[in-house]
């Protein structure tokens, strides 16, 4: 394989591994927004 190749695919893979990052951490901060029922917090107690 050439050494350009291999540059090609080193560079495709490190920008999948970003947009990878970019999609969790926006994921998390989208679910960190999102209110809490309060059915959900007292589903836990069943008397």
């Amino acid at each position: 394989m050439s050494e350009t190749l291999l540059l090609k695919i080193a560079a495709g893979v490190f920008l999948m591994l970003l947009i990878g990052i970019a999609l969790t951490v926006y994921e998390f901060h989208r679910a960190g927004c999102e209110p809490v029922e309060k059915s959900r917090q007292s589903a836990g107690r069943k008397e």
